[in-house]
């Protein structure tokens, strides 16, 4: 427990030192350039609730839960009742955008929150799960065998109704904010994606698959750079394009780039 509190602590400070890089900085240059008041309410930006700021609470969590020495189906079930408050709550402002922003690490209000504590709780945990099975599966291949299929004849029911109900169909469409249901099928979608992988290394055990590894072990140091450069972007795009919307060209260019350069940066 003390580890995992000691890595969400360390995680979530990294959160709010990216936001500090990726939007109170740009801002302010923004700010410096043009005079104009409306950047510096980009400020409240700093406790933007995104994949990191969730992660950290999500260890710490975990922390408490395993201090208390709760078994893992306690936990998921935890999970599964945070996703129904989530779905409750979603949506709901305290009427005050200062305490929307730091209500916004529970649930999903209005105010910058991506990743609310309350709607993607359930995911560790169910990781939790799988974890511990997987550690006691002596037949792997056999494993993935039969699960595998399950999960994508499942992800195919689930994406027929999707398009006969809209995207995420019992989430508004929201996929920050997502519901119970559509969790239980991403977690679904992980679980059949991981049996993939394991097909692939098993069908192609002479490619090294490097990059793949090498992108995995750096995930947070990529994550960082990629969004800190995309900050800064955001003030060349301010006297250059006066469009939020760009052509899917220019997308797919400077996300190319972006993944070279953050690499070797995080690499380096």
């Amino acid at each position: 427990p003390k580890e995992l509190l000691r890595r969400g602590i360390g995680i979530l400070g990294v959160g709010f030192l990216l936001n500090v890089f990726r939007y109170v900085i740009p801002a302010l240059i923004k700010y410096g350039l043009t005079k104009e008041s409306a950047y510096l309410d980009d400020m409240f930006s700093l406790f933007s609730v995104d994949i990191l700021q969730f992660a950290g609470l999500a260890f710490i969590f975990i922390a408490l839960v395993r201090k208390m020495r709760l078994k893992n189906t306690t936990i998921l079930l935890i999970g599964v009742c945070a996703s129904l408050l989530g779905m409750i709550m979603r949506g709901v402002s305290t009427g005050s955008y200062v305490t929307d922003q730091f209500a916004g690490f529970l649930w999903g209000t209005a105010a910058e929150t991506f990743f609310p504590f309350l709607n993607w709780m359930i995911f560790p945990a169910a990781g939790l799960i799988f974890g511990s099975i997987l550690k006691r599966c002596r037949d792997k291949k056999n494993f993935y065998l039969r699960i595998t299929p399950i999960c994508a004849g499942l992800m195919v029911i689930y994406l027929i109704l999707t398009i006969c109900f809209g995207f995420m169909f019992t989430s508004e469409g929201s996929y920050y904010f997502l519901g119970l249901l559509d969790a239980v099928f991403f977690i679904i979608l992980a679980v059949m994606v991981f049996g993939i992988n394991y097909a692939i290394l098993r069908l192609f055990p002479k490619i090294s698959f490097q990059s793949f590894k090498r992108w995995s072990g750096n995930i947070n140091n990529i994550f960082c750079i990629h969004w800190t450069i995309i900050g800064f972007l955001g003030i060349i795009q301010m006297f250059y394009e006066k469009t939020d919307q760009m052509k899917f060209w220019q997308v797919t260019v400077i996300a190319a780039i972006l993944l070279i350069v953050s690499d070797r940066l995080a690499a380096w």
